[in-house]
């Protein structure tokens, strides 16, 4: 018979990814959203057509084009690259309400993660390259993420460090990485985080700060109540 242990606050499980089927994070969800791109190339033409029709110059046509595409690419940006958000930040939150309904109170936010080797092959993408979304919880001894195609946790005594990382794609919108460096078997590990909790790009800088403030709360705060055990107990 296996004698269960409980962990004590210093002590924690080692890192574990889960990864099953997406029920709702799908690749044509992620595929409907990096069209957003495409679309927006695809309405430079019509004012191409009508600078022509209008006798411009091949000079003035360029530059208006290029004015139309950049100004409609920031609004599409702006209003299309979160597509569907709201309706996976709602099924997010039901899904740990029902399957993990003990991390809900320790829940810090809906985001989006990527692991490194996913940002690297993604990170030209309009969805942001997340790999997949969900909700992000810190209980006492672990950061926990419960997505549609990913479970991750890593144990607290396992993170380094959390601070910000440039986004390339989204720097004009002042949107960076969340990046949590780890220990996993004696390996530097980083995931990848972005706070979800607004449906416009505009919105989501704050948002990260707040939730890398709220992290780094989370973490020296177990550092200085948990930093080792009191053996004199022992």
């Amino acid at each position: 018979m296996t004698e269960s242990v409980e962990l004590q606050p210093w002590q924690s499980a080692p890192v574990s990814i889960e990864r099953r089927k997406p029920a709702v994070y799908t690749p044509a969800l992620r595929f409907t959203a990096n069209g957003a791109l495409t679309a927006s190339g695809l309405l430079v033409i019509p004012p191409i057509l009508l600078l022509w029709f209008l006798g411009a110059t091949p000079a003035l046509m360029a530059a208006g084009s290029a004015l139309v595409a950049i100004v409609w690419c920031m609004s599409i940006l702006e209003n299309r690259s979160l597509w569907a958000n709201q309706r996976l930040r709602d099924q997010s939150y039901q899904r740990l309400r029902e399957q993990r309904a003990g991390l809900a109170a320790s829940c810090v936010g809906f985001v989006g993660v990527c692991r490194r080797g996913y940002l690297c092959t993604q990170i030209w993408h309009s969805d942001m390259a997340h790999e997949d979304v969900g909700t992000l919880c810190a209980p006492t001894n672990s950061l926990e993420f419960e997505g549609d195609n990913l479970r991750i946790s890593i144990p607290r005594s396992a993170i380094k460090a959390i601070s910000f990382r440039t986004n390339p794609v989204y720097a004009p919108f002042g949107i960076r990485w969340i990046r949590i460096d780890y220990q996993d078997d004696g390996q530097q590990r980083y995931l990848y985080v972005q706070s979800r909790e607004r449906d416009r790009l505009s919105q989501l800088p704050s948002c990260n700060k707040a939730l890398l403030d709220r992290l780094n709360a989370w973490l020296s705060g177990g550092r200085r109540s948990h930093a080792s055990p009191d053996t004199s107990t022992l």
